[in-house]
């Protein structure tokens, strides 16, 4: 899938929603961090898998560490 459209109001609030929810960990990334680590990604020199990124967005342990 891919987007070309930026996420909507409603969109952004739902995935706050979620990063702030007992369904991820206690050390998942804040909507404004995550949104800086996503700019890093897409303008960085280096590659970084999406297994690598998913686990540093939910934290240490990665997002089945509940």
């Amino acid at each position: 899938m891919i987007l070309d459209t930026p996420l909507s109001p409603k969109e952004i609030d739902e995935l706050n929603a979620f990063l702030m929810s007992d369904a991820t960990p206690e050390d998942c990334m804040h909507i404004v961090t995550l949104d800086g680590f996503l700019t890093a990604l897409a303008i960085g020199p280096k590659l970084v898998l999406p297994r690598e990124g998913t686990c540093r967005i939910f934290g240490a342990g990665g997002a089945d560490n509940r």
